[in-house]
């Protein structure tokens, strides 16, 4: 933007007018901080070229025309802002100083001083030449700095994050006055400041976590993907996931509808639990794992989202034989539960998830019957009967006599609708039978031939 800036004023041509107000349009949708910088280049024409000042006309009027709708959008924030920063407290001018242009030089800091100061002699010395420059340059330099410390209680921005426009008007300085030096001190300048482009930053000194990287957004973004409505989070006190502010910040980004946060598990069916691998709170975790369990997790050691699944009926009914049925789940084709009235097509195919437990080990294996009847006509459209497909815990059975009681089982099971099946509301029905049988087994609110009904399927036939 000075390059364009200086371009337009030296040979005014409307396209480098064009061009300068989009520089500045960049500028501000990248940082809204460049208010700043764009403040800084006004003053410098108009120090530099003086009544020239007017041709700003073009690349300003283009700038406010299409930054003004982002500006009202931020009204109220700035009004918010405003009230925020009139309880900033810099300092002593100073040392607000020094911690500003530490933050810029790092640990060559007194070498940076010692150009600045070498600099500064030399354009005093040829004080002279160019007088429009070298008090355009200073102001850019050092007046910016005292203008931005004495409005830090309605602007906030006297800080190196802030006020970042402000370190090439310190590049500028030292170059300018460096520039005075004879063509051997320049050449050593020159190679001094090369040699510094290759020093090490103190980057511990910059960093939330020093010499870590928080993976907390890569989290919330994985989590946001996998969230389902009605999940609810729970982070461990000792997890390592990130500062406060990182936490506001990402909630934010990532849930601007809400996020519900809990400290105990009850009541509460999927839990995203946060967390440091082996410094959880172990009375906490016991607390999840007794009624939920793992699904997937994500995330480095420091700062694990586990999320935790309770069955639909943590209680559960108990058939004859001694399985426990707690509750099925209706999936959409990429596995995600449904909780919403679902709406299936002729020769679609149906999913579901099936959650049992045992009182005690059987001795005898069982077979599932998942049909969609249609109760007015006592029609079946969809059937299967087939032995339990266990998803859950990995590797598991699928012989219910080789299951372990006082744990969760999972099954999935996949029917595919008939193609001639008609509009109208269905029925999900279960039925338990042995395996050598086709005798079900009753339960408490089974129908009298043994089904047990689960959910409506409404079914829309094109």
């Amino acid at each position: 933007a000075l390059w364009l800036m200086i371009e337009y004023f030296e040979r005014v041509r409307w396209w480098r007018g064009a061009l300068l107000g989009l520089g500045l349009v960049l500028m501000f949708y990248t940082s809204y901080t460049s208010v700043g910088a764009v403040l800084v280049l006004g003053l410098y024409s108009l120090i530099v070229y003086g009544r020239a000042v007017w041709r700003w006309w073009l690349p300003g009027g283009l700038f406010v025309l299409l930054v003004l709708p982002e500006i009202l959008k931020l009204r109220l924030t700035a009004v918010t802002r405003v009230e925020a920063t009139q309880m900033l407290t810099p300092g002593s001018l100073s040392e607000g100083l020094y911690n500003l242009f530490w933050n810029w030089a790092g640990a060559l800091f007194w070498l940076w001083l010692g150009l600045f100061l070498a600099a500064t002699i030399l354009i005093l010395y040829r004080m002279r030449a160019g007088q429009r420059l070298k008090l355009a340059l200073l102001m850019w330099a050092l007046a910016m700095p005292l203008l931005m410390y004495f409005l830090n209680p309605v602007l906030g921005f006297f800080s190196a994050r802030y006020a970042w426009w402000i370190m090439p008007g310190l590049a500028l300085w030292i170059g300018y006055g460096l520039a005075y030096l004879p063509g051997v001190g320049r050449l050593g300048a020159g190679t001094l400041l090369l040699v510094m482009l290759f020093t090490p930053l103190p980057m511990a000194e910059y960093s939330i976590w020093g010499d870590q990287i928080s993976t907390l957004g890569d989290n919330f973004s994985w989590m946001r993907q996998h969230v389902r409505w009605g999940d609810v989070m729970l982070a461990d006190a000792g997890n390592a996931c990130g500062a406060p502010e990182e936490w506001d910040y990402y909630t934010r980004a990532y849930f601007p509808e809400g996020l519900r946060f809990i400290e105990q598990p009850e009541g509460h069916r999927r839990i995203w639990y946060v967390l440091q691998g082996g410094r959880q709170n172990a009375e906490l975790e016991q607390a999840i794992r007794a009624r939920h369990i793992l699904q997937q997790q994500s995330g480095p050691a420091r700062c694990i989202f586990a999320l935790y699944e309770a069955p639909p009926d943590i209680e559960g009914i108990v058939f004859e034989n001694g399985m426990r049925f707690h509750g099925a789940d209706v999936l959409d084709v990429e596995g995600r539960t449904l909780n919403y009235p679902m709406v299936r097509h002729e020769g679609e195919t149906l999913r579901v998830r099936l959650w049992w437990s045992l009182e005690s080990a059987l001795d005898e294996d069982y077979h599932i019957r998942l049909s969609v009847l249609n109760e007015a006509q006592n029609r079946e459209v969809g059937i299967i009967n087939v032995p339990p497909r266990v998803i859950y815990p990995v590797n598991a059975a699928s012989e219910v006599s080789q299951w372990l009681p006082g744990i969760y089982h999972i099954e999935e099971h996949e029917m595919r609708l008939r193609a001639s099946v008609r509009s109208g509301r269905y029925s999900l029905y279960l039925a338990l039978f042995p395996a050598l049988t086709e005798a079900f087994i009753t339960v408490a609110g089974s129908d009298e031939s043994g089904r047990l009904f689960l959910t409506d399927i409404h079914v829309k036939s094109y």
